[in-house]
C-alpha cells in the first residue's frame, strides 16, 4: 500500500499531510528540526507502506524552502529504499537458517588500534 504525501510552505513553519493522524508541523526558523518526521517514519516501517510525496518544487519558493522540499524528499526516498531493502534482508537471513549457512566477516579480525582501515 503507498501512502500519499504533501507539503505546504507557511510564513513560518511548513506541514507534511498525509502519513501521520494530523499534520506534521515543523517550525522553518532558525534551524529546521525534522526529528517530528524522522520519529513518524520509524513507526511507519512496521505498517510497511512506501510514500508517495505528491508536492512538486515551485519556481516562487525561495532557497530555504527549495532545500526543505529536497531534504524532506530525500528522506522519505530513503525511507522507501529501506523498505525495499528490509524485504531482501529477509529473505537473505531467511534463505540462509534454510540453508544452514554461515556467512563469515574476516575483514576485522587480528586488527589492533593501529590497524585501522582509514
Amino acid at each position: 500500500m503507498e501512502k500519499s504525501c504533501t507539503i505546504s510552505f507557511g510564513e513560518k513553519s511548513f506541514n507534511i499531510t498525509g502519513i501521520a493522524e494530523s499534520p506534521l508541523v515543523i517550525s522553518n526558523e532558525g534551524d529546521v528540526d525534522v526529528t517530528p518526521l524522522v520519529e513518524c517514519l520509524i513507526i511507519l516501517l512496521d505498517e510497511g507502506n512506501t510514500i508517495k510525496l505528491e508536492t512538486q518544487e515551485e519556481s516562487s519558493w525561495d532557497e530555504k524552502k527549495k532545500l526543505i522540499y529536497k531534504l524532506i524528499r530525500d528522506i522519505i526516498g530513503k525511507y522507501n529504499v529501506c523498505l525495499s531493502d528490509t524485504d531482501d534482508v529477509d529473505e537473505i537471513e531467511h534463505n540462509s537458517m534454510t540453508n544452514n549457512s554461515t556467512i563469515k566477516n574476516t575483514n576485522f579480525v587480528n586488527r589492533n588500534e593501529n590497524d585501522l582501515p582509514f
